[in-house]
């Protein structure tokens, strides 16, 4: 049994970095390149992802798998030209390499295993992307996980790539050993404006178990199919054509969930069931404990377990014994935590950056409102609101910039061609001044028009959706006529009188539809959205608690979410 005692160091150092940025140079990571004509064909035929959609720059989770779906490597798949990088757990490097190279005939490519040759820098946080960009304002940072760019400042051949190993946004910079030495010298000096700490390995497991991210060897090895991971939802392509264990993983996506998975459990108390430990349920094994920390951030013991599909009902609290002691705990969809996306942190960021301008802190607001913008380059508001105060100051060459920028964001922006406007006829600059002016005049009277034309669309869009939902209406009574326990009939039934806005009308038929159809996620999303709108709130609470229950066992995870949030929205 572990046993949660007070270390409020770790403690202080978990919360921390949910708040600023750390860095921790690791060596669990390898680093091999596939390079050459044939490799993206031959990497998208042997990978779990759509390898032929990516563009130089980008990124995404993958795996390899043998023909039974167990697992060789995960890793995450980064495309630079012809050369792409598999950037996964060291300790699965040489399966992973030899996997490749027995599956490698005739195609024209080289697999070369550059990891020891390579440093690794993990740095994390919400702040890590406004550090590295403090450091280095030329860099273009990549935006989507697993996007990557070259990094001169770490040396031949250093890389930057988009990774989280917390939950926060978070980077991983790969270069040689001096290299990636010299970047941490430069992150340690400017770090206390940022709100740097130097992570420990310790602190770093407590946050990668918050965020749900299985480690190969403690959570996950290749006794496991995929979908037994939960790593699929983030690593497969279902549109793609065939790879290795692709048959496997898309039999159990059709026809429903796996028999042991891998989720959460929170534990009340202080207490929580050892690494390995069986968990029972009345005498019977339901799973098994791979990984368990005090969580600072939940206050509360967390795990990761592989759970029998009987009891993964998301938000359901289950007694279980384990090494004869008693636990309770709440099943949780990884992960336990999650940080806003970026959108999110850059308008809380421009937010908090207006608040200070309004209150007089400008220097302070400036400095906020750059972050946003680091955060999302695409921050409209942040991106106007920076160029404006800058040119109260006089800045305006730093504002016209600021606002060629918006331009380019929103090409209808009138704002950004009415400032520029103003910001030229202050540097005397008359003609561009001109330029843009008439540029906000020509973009005034289109937007005017175009508010005319949607409005006439959207009436249009909406008479054509009712005529044609009440066309399938009378199909569905039709079908109903000579069987009143269809189960497609009556869901379309009630879905559709939902839409009309006959909602007490379509609530029989999306009743009866769940009913006869138990395991089906999306009934159950539509009955409980129908009770929602009729103001039978309980009655919603108590459909969604089952909908969820469903979900889970089926892994359908996008009606999942959407009954999770409407359950949490019934609750505030």
């Amino acid at each position: 049994m572990s046993i949660f005692q007070s270390d409020d160091v770790l403690s202080q150092a978990v919360l921390a970095l949910r708040r600023g940025v750390g860095s921790i140079g690791v060596e669990t990571f390898s680093r091999i390149e596939v390079s050459g004509p044939d490799a993206r064909g031959f990497l998208h035929a042997q990978t779990t992802s759509d390898v032929k959609s990516l563009e130089t720059g980008e990124g995404q989770a993958s795996a390899s798998l043998i023909p039974k779906a167990y697992i060789v490597a995960t890793y995450g798949l980064c495309r630079m030209g012809d050369r792409y990088v598999l950037l996964g757990d060291a300790c699965r490097r040489r399966e992973l390499f030899e996997h490749l190279e027995k599956y490698h005939v005739c195609e024209d490519l080289r697999i070369v295993d550059r990891t020891e040759e390579s440093a690794f820098l993990l740095v994390q946080g919400p702040r890590s992307g406004p550090l590295l960009q403090h450091l280095w304002p030329e860099q273009k940072l990549p935006l989507q996980e697993y996007g990557i760019c070259p990094f001169a400042p770490g040396g031949d051949d250093a890389l930057i790539v988009r990774h989280s190993e917390t939950g926060e946004s978070g980077f991983l910079l790969v270069g040689s050993s001096e290299g990636v030495e010299r970047v941490c010298g430069q992150i340690r000096k400017v770090g206390p404006e940022f709100d740097y700490q130097v992570i420990s390995p310790e602190v770093l497991d407590v946050l990668r178990l918050e965020a749900g991210i299985p480690r190969w060897g403690l959570d996950m090895d290749q006794t496991q199919i995929l979908p037994e991971t939960g790593l699929e939802q983030r690593a497969v392509s279902y549109q793609k054509g065939c790879y290795l264990g692709q048959e496997v993983v898309a039999r159990v996506k059709t026809y429903g969930a796996v028999g042991k998975a891998l989720i959460g459990l929170r534990f009340e108390g202080l207490h929580w069931p050892d690494v390995g430990s069986t968990l029972l349920v009345d005498g019977k094994e339901v799973g098994t404990v791979r990984s368990g920390t005090w969580s600072p951030t939940l206050e509360s013991p967390i795990a990761l377990a592989y759970l029998h599909r009987d009891y993964r009902s998301s938000g359901k609290t289950i007694g279980f014994e384990s090494a004869g002691k008693s636990y309770v705990a709440t099943i949780t969809v990884l992960p336990f935590y999650q940080a806003p996306d970026r959108e999110h942190q850059s308008c809380r960021l421009a937010e908090r950056g207006m608040r200070a301008f309004a209150e007089g802190r400008e220097v302070e607001s400036i400095r906020i409102l750059r972050e946003a913008i680091v955060v999302d380059p695409k921050n409209k508001d942040a991106v106007e609101a920076l160029g404006v105060i800058l040119s109260r100051r006089e800045e305006f060459e730093e504002a016209i910039v600021l606002m060629k920028d918006l331009a380019q964001v929103d090409p209808d922006s009138i704002m950004a061609q009415t400032n520029l406007s103003l910001y030229y006829m202050k540097l005397g600059h008359k003609e561009q001044a001109e330029e843009a002016q008439g540029k906000a005049m020509v973009l005034s009277l289109r937007a005017q028009s175009a508010k005319v034309r949607a409005e006439k669309l959207e009436r249009e869009r909406e008479a054509a959706e009712r005529a044609q939902i009440t066309s399938r209406l009378s199909m569905f009574r039709q079908v109903l006529e000579l069987d009143a326990n269809d189960h497609m009939a009556n869901f379309g039934l009630g879905q559709g009188l939902m839409k009309l806005g006959k909602v007490e009308e379509g609530l029989p038929h999306l009743e009866k539809a769940v009913e006869i159809q138990k395991d089906h996620s999306v009934g159950y999303v539509a009955l409980g959205k129908c009770f929602q709108e009729l103001g039978k709130f309980d009655q919603a609470r108590e459909v969604y608690a089952r909908g969820i229950a469903v979900a889970t066992k089926r892994g359908d995870l996008i009606p999942l979410r959407q009954m999770e949030h409407a359950l949490a929205e019934l609750d505030t």
